[in-house]
């Protein structure tokens, strides 16, 4: 019986492993395809609000980051060592508080837009929770699925969702009807949360669990105890790649800047998809070193992840740099406000931003809280001087030269870091 179940867990992880770098490609592609379409059938403004409010959901993004990892170590070691799922209570819990808090957040904070036609804010509230409920599905959510074990049937109905949204843009590049394409997603995220939640219920272990205990007061705040942990490692990612985002906003207003910094950060995004997607397929033998003694081997494994993330991101890098205006302008068509000389910078935010997602996984293993600490402090004072020089109301161009020496200054920290993280461990068996 035990050697059959190690048949069916490989076949699912041999299943996994090719559906989802499948699912991380759509999802990254959707991000470009979306950007192309969205900047040819709304006008500079409205394109520009919409960049707005899809920045609004990406600062909670942290809180969706640190409660799927929260979930995944309050249920991972149980569904290891002996099929336990005694901590559900408060993982469903925390998800349904989330998905609340994802509600009402939609709701409320479109409503702070200037001019709000009723119309357009109820645009803006149905697009916001799309971009939520995507962070939700892809992090709480997903990342639950994969603590107990139901990681392929979830890449299943992702990489299902994910095509269906393709097909949503298609139809808004059509009929150029942003109320439709929103809509639409919203039925579309909707389908899938109630398959995915299907799937949970239905699950063995779940079932057991669910006929067994209830949630009590002492098991939230554990549970908070692990969130508030979590979070301190998503809050350095959210500093040096989300808050420019409210610093432009602030410094130049919403338009060209916020456009300009979104382009560049479309491109990131393909860097750092592929250095999340090889990170999560290496992490596991880098941990299984470092557990057992081994830190030299596990260090080697590491630069061959960074190795092929700099190789991926240098062809992107020189691609942006020889053919910066013709791209920026695929992308953006009549919404190009970008300025000539950005292709440079852009390159090399590429190119740090190869080394920045792997080293990050690295630090925040088995949550290393001083490590962790220790760059949250590094990219707040980086972010602070980076403002300070933004304040100073450079041109635009100027200012994204200073958010890349930013970047690559709090990267290279971060290497040093990773390097510390990983014998520093050895040293601490």
């Amino acid at each position: 019986m035990a050697r059959a179940r190690r048949a069916s867990l490989k076949k699912m992880v041999d299943r996994f492993a090719l559906l989802h770098p499948i699912n991380v490609a759509l999802s990254t592609g959707f991000g470009l395809f979306q950007l192309v379409v969205f900047a040819r059938v709304l006008d500079v403004g409205r394109y520009a609000e919409i960049i707005f409010i899809t920045t609004l959901g990406m600062f909670l993004l942290p809180l969706n980051v640190a409660a799927g990892r929260a979930n995944y170590i309050a249920l991972r070691e149980g569904i290891v060592r002996n099929r336990d799922a005694s901590n559900w209570p408060q993982v469903t819990f925390l998800l349904a508080l989330q998905f609340i808090l994802i509600t009402l957040l939609s709701i409320v904070l479109p409503l702070f837009l200037p001019d709000q036609a009723v119309g357009k804010a109820m645009e803006n509230m149905i697009y916001l929770n799309t971009c939520l409920m995507t962070n939700y599905l892809l992090n709480d959510v997903q990342v639950t699925a994969w603590a107990v074990e139901l990681d392929t049937r979830f890449v299943y109905v992702l990489v299902g969702r994910s095509l269906a949204q393709y097909l949503a843009l298609a139809m808004l590049w059509a009929t150029h009807s942003f109320i439709d394409f929103v809509l639409v997603s919203l039925f579309i995220n909707f389908l899938s949360l109630g398959l995915l939640l299907l799937f949970f219920r239905r699950h063995a272990l779940l079932k057991i669990r669910q006929a067994q205990g209830a949630l009590s007061m002492d098991l939230v705040l554990v549970h908070g105890k692990r969130l508030v942990s979590s979070l301190l490692s998503s809050v350095s990612e959210m500093t040096v790649l989300t808050l420019p985002y409210a610093l432009l906003t602030v410094v130049f207003g919403i338009g060209p800047a916020l456009i300009t910094y979104d382009v560049i950060m479309k491109f990131l995004r393909v860097v750092t998809a592929i250095g999340r997607m090889l990170s999560e397929v290496a992490l596991p033998s880098i941990t299984r070193r470092l557990h057992t003694d081994r830190p030299s081997e596990a260090w080697r494994i590491y630069l061959v992840v960074l190795g092929l993330c700099f190789g991926g991101a240098l062809v992107l890098a020189v691609a942006v740099l020889l053919f910066d205006r013709p791209l920026f302008r695929l992308l953006l068509g009549p919404s190009d406000v970008v300025p000539d000389g950005a292709g440079v910078a852009a390159a090399v935010i590429i190119l740090t931003g190869a080394l920045f997602q792997p080293a990050l996984y690295v630090v925040s293993v088995d949550n290393k809280r001083e490590l962790i600490l220790r760059f949250t402090g590094i990219a707040l004072v980086g972010f602070g001087c980076f403002a300070a020089v933004a304040f100073f109301r450079l041109p635009l161009l100027e200012t994204i030269w200073a958010y890349s020496a930013y970047f690559a200054v709090v990267t290279a920290a971060l290497l040093l870091l990773s390097h510390r993280a990983m014998f520093k461990h050895a040293a601490a068996r």
